[in-house]
């Protein structure tokens, strides 16, 4: 099979994402060139690649517009394109903590910020590790300048552990330009991702 292009120049997000997933779907070899506007763009289609165990590749850093590669990951075979089993020896394979405020529960701000500090902490020594901690509405006040929780956030990150944060949810705080852990997304991915967890934590 031949190689595809995808043109998604111009596109709004997630409309770049929808159309790639929908070709990968219907291709399930690859390979496959995506072209994006920008960084942001590009990182968006590459994650859900990712996600779907496809190898991504990034081009044009500079350039006018962003070019991708996928193809799919030498390591699973289009059989195994489907989900692995829900659990292993009684422990959900993907768990996903989605944190909405910039405390842990309500009552005291004071103690839901010593709280979120303790959980992040505790969350760093569980085995296993989440997959993915996503970070929407207050929440990204944690991933942003003025956090007290961003060392915490980092060597989650650097553990392994994807920290999303919501764009539109930065857009509205004005805080895109100060996001210090972790990378933008849309909610395309963000539903996906929470859609398909074994089990979703809520702090």
């Amino acid at each position: 099979m031949g190689e595809k292009e995808i043109d998604a120049r111009g596109l709004p997000c997630p409309q770049p994402v929808i159309m790639t997933r929908k070709v990968l779907d219907e291709q399930p070899e690859g390979p496959i060139i995506v072209l994006v506007d920008d960084a942001a763009q590009a990182e968006n289609v590459a994650a859900m690649a990712r996600n779907q165990r496809w190898d991504t590749r990034i081009f044009g850093e500079g350039s006018e517009y962003l070019t991708l590669s996928l193809s799919r990951d030498p390591r699973f075979s289009t059989a195994e394109n489907e989900p692995e089993a829900t659990e292993a020896c009684g422990v959900p394979t993907r768990v996903v903590v989605q944190v909405s405020s910039d405390k842990f529960g309500g009552g005291s701000d004071e103690l839901g910020d010593i709280l979120m500090r303790s959980f992040l902490k505790t969350v760093e020594e569980i085995i296993p590790r989440p997959g993915a901690m996503v970070f929407i509405n207050g929440g990204v006040k944690l991933t942003s300048e003025g956090s007290v929780v961003i060392d915490d956030l980092r060597r989650l990150n650097d553990l392994g552990v994807d920290i999303i944060n919501c764009g539109t949810c930065l857009d509205y705080f004005s805080l895109k330009d100060k996001l210090l852990v972790g990378r933008i997304s849309n909610m395309y991915e963000i539903a996906t991702l929470l859609v398909n967890a074994d089990r979703v934590v809520k702090p």
